[in-house]
């Protein structure tokens, strides 16, 4: 279980929680296809964290370099 804390997007204005959420669902890779989450991996959201759980192989680097 990977958390990603994404206070600075949302207290600059830049994205909305839910935006941030659309963006990762649909550009998380799982087996080198996007949009394939399916059971793997499930993304749930607090009021300004993410918190990625993955049941297969998952880079902790790659949810860092997608919510850059």
């Amino acid at each position: 279980k990977f958390t990603n804390d994404t206070s600075h997007h949302l207290e600059d204005g830049i994205m909305v929680a839910t935006d941030i959420e659309k963006f990762m669902l649909v550009r998380i890779k799982v087996y080198d296809k996007t949009n394939n989450l399916g059971y793997e991996v499930q993304i749930e959201r607090s009021k300004s964290k993410k918190a990625v759980t993955a049941d297969c192989r998952f880079s902790i680097r790659y949810i860092k370099f997608l919510t850059k």
